[in-house]
């Protein structure tokens, strides 16, 4: 059956083309083909976002994604979450009061809209690396409080150690990463409805990424990867003589070719730390040695029976250990299906994409083949539902920092993830990304997968409209020019349009189809086909998009990075696009180590006309 299909004819020469084509101007017509589906490719249906009411989706959150301590909204701030009765707080390093986990202290506390009152505080943690000395103006500490419930859940504390009143609630970041798996491990679609899916028990396994790893310590570009952990050993099984067999390796299956490693950076430490680190605060709670793992009456804030794997494992061991243990499942009809491992989907797609780059000059490409992929640096601030928290992500980079002062080379950070924030959060999370600019430390980040435009504004009490998306970050530093955050969207083509090969204006040919293919259109208006060539017209992007915040739009088709998720939906989710980009840049890197940011743009990308003007310049990158 005939089917309508629409172009954009631009006529750039004297005369009619078709009767009543105007000259020199786009028009749109409208033919009719047999199977347009043939011509231009199949569009893939992008499913729904996870409830959007903050009620429904934290429901969700806790009882499918192992949020397993309790979340509140705070007061008087929109669709913000953090953890009740914590505080996260940034303190000299010379305090003694925050110097050690488990001490106590009477502080002064002003409870959101009530009297101020002097309570007992415990230190629930210190990170374990200082603050630079940059980025307060001496040295610091950032550390996380918790005080008892007959007190209100949250407030702000005054304390002669707290720097400059630098504090903010440890805030929830909201949009946990999902994905889709296909064995061994597995490739994804960030942000699906988890309908009928429950976070599994933890597969936690302590040690740093060991076996054929291939560990860097060149001075090639490394990229760091703040997200779930990453996984090194997958297993593969067979059947012979009606026995399963079992294979355990460091070699994964990728989409196309022979199965390869996982390239993993070593930092020239000297401690645990040399080959990641997990930065969970939850996991830590559980540990053999924490009371929380053996004392029921002394765990208020968190359900550890959840994290039975991990009271057998001591602190330090889980601190050394960036394993992915990201994972959702759901049975149905006698099957399993399987979610998670975000973290080394990341790492995998960044270990394949990561030995080309092309270069755009005047919107014409250069391909440049390097002799080896980039490194990783896995950081795992996520637990195994996929969800963390400020402290978590800030301890996380504060690891990056400490360990760019002996691996200059760290040169990215990728940043699959996004979470709202409010002001005092900003503030404190804004220092950290200073920090990493001071360094040369580019950060590339999601820009969110609800299709929404981003937006900042903290007054009280501004409600956005429906499709706009309110201080969600770091996506929304991009715009700082103190900082060097690139944010990433997908996109994909909404209109086509013909042009003459021999035009002055002839445009860079994006997926050019076969000679045989332009018959089927050019014979339907009657124009000789060999004159013309058909080239994207527009884009749009997939998801959430800004002239402000959103720099650069990967352009699809996209595909897998595994090839056993061949038959799960393609990763065009702004995760995986934005490692997309930490893959390119990296790679360009190498070869232009002193380039700037307006440079690094200007060569990576190509410029596109984008519908609803949702991308800073129009500045587009092809997944390939």
């Amino acid at each position: 059956m005939a089917k309508n299909l629409s172009f954009s004819i631009l006529n750039e020469f004297q005369k009619p083309l078709i009767p009543g084509l105007p000259i020199g101007d786009p028009t749109k017509i409208t033919i009719k083909i047999k199977d347009p589906i043939d011509i231009l490719g199949k569009t893939k249906p992008i499913p729904d976002s996870v409830a959007d009411t903050p009620d429904e989706k934290w429901l969700q959150v806790r009882k499918l994604l192992g949020q397993w301590a309790p979340v509140e909204s705070i007061p008087k701030f929109k669709n913000v979450y953090a953890i009740p009765y914590q505080k996260i707080l940034i303190v000299k390093k010379s305090s003694s009061d925050f110097s050690a986990e488990g001490n106590t202290a009477p502080i002064t506390f002003f409870p959101y809209g009530e009297a101020p009152r002097l309570i007992d505080v415990r230190v629930l943690r210190v990170c374990e690396f200082d603050n630079p000395d940059d980025e307060y103006g001496e040295p610091t500490v950032t550390v996380l409080i918790e005080w008892k419930k007959q007190n209100p859940a949250f407030g702000r504390f005054d304390h002669s150690d707290i720097v400059s009143s630098s504090q903010t609630d440890n805030l929830v970041i909201q949009d946990p990463p999902y994905s889709q798996p296909g064995p061994p491990v597995t490739a994804a679609l960030e942000d699906t409805t988890p309908d009928g899916f429950s976070v599994r028990t933890t597969d936690f396994s302590a040690g740093s990424p060991e076996g054929d790893i291939q560990f860097s310590t060149s001075s090639d570009p490394v990229i760091a990867v703040v997200d779930t952990g990453i996984k090194t050993s997958f297993e593969y099984h067979s059947r012979a003589n009606g026995r399963l067999n079992i294979t355990v390796t460091n070699e994964y299956p990728p989409l196309t070719g022979s199965n390869r490693k996982l390239k993993l950076a070593e930092v020239p430490r000297n401690d645990q730390y040399k080959k990641g680190y997990c930065s969970v605060t939850e996991y830590l709670r559980a540990s053999k040695e924490s009371k929380l793992a053996n004392v029921a009456e002394d765990r208020p804030y968190v359900d550890v029976t959840e994290y039975t794997p991990l009271t057998s494992i001591t602190k330090t061991d889980i601190k050394k250990s960036p394993y992915d243990d990201h994972l959702l499942h759901k049975v149905y009809k006698d099957k399993h299906e399987m979610k998670g491992r975000h973290g080394t989907t990341i790492s995998a797609l960044i270990n394949q994409k990561s030995n080309t780059y092309t270069v755009y000059q005047e919107d014409t490409p250069t391909t440049y083949n390097l002799d080896s992929t980039t490194a990783i640096l896995p950081v795992k601030v996520f637990n195994q539902g996929g969800n963390g928290t400020l402290f978590d992500v800030l301890c996380g980079l504060t690891y990056v920092l400490d360990c760019h002062q002996v691996c200059p080379s760290i040169k990215v950070v990728n940043l699959s993830f996004a979470g709202i924030l409010h002001q005092e959060s900003y503030s404190i999370l804004r220092n950290k990304f200073v920090c990493l600019n001071n360094r040369g430390i580019w950060a590339i980040a999601a820009a969110g997968n609800r299709g929404k435009e981003l937006i900042v504004n903290f007054t009280p009490g501004f409600v956005p409209m429906d499709n706009q998306e309110l201080n969600l970050f770091p996506a929304c530093f991009s715009n700082d020019k103190g900082l060097n955050v690139i944010t990433v969207t997908s996109v994909h083509v909404v209109s086509y349009k013909i042009i003459h090969r021999l035009s002055k204006k002839r445009q860079h040919i994006v997926w050019p189809l076969t000679p045989q293919k332009h018959t089927a259109i050019l014979n339907t208006l009657n124009i000789p086909w060999r004159a013309f060539t058909i080239v994207p017209a527009s884009y749009e992007a997939i998801h959430n998009y800004s002239k402000d915040f959103v720099n650069v739009g990967v352009v699809g088709p996209f595909d897998h990075v595994f090839k056993y998720a061949t038959k799960s939906p393609d990763l065009h989710a702004t995760s995986f696009t934005a490692a997309l980009f930490s893959a390119k840049l990296a790679a360009y890197l190498k070869n232009n180590p002193t380039a700037t940011r307006a440079q690094a743009l200007a060569d990576l990308t190509f410029t596109g006309t984008i519908e609803h003007d949702g991308i800073q310049e129009g500045r587009l990158i092809h997944y390939t």
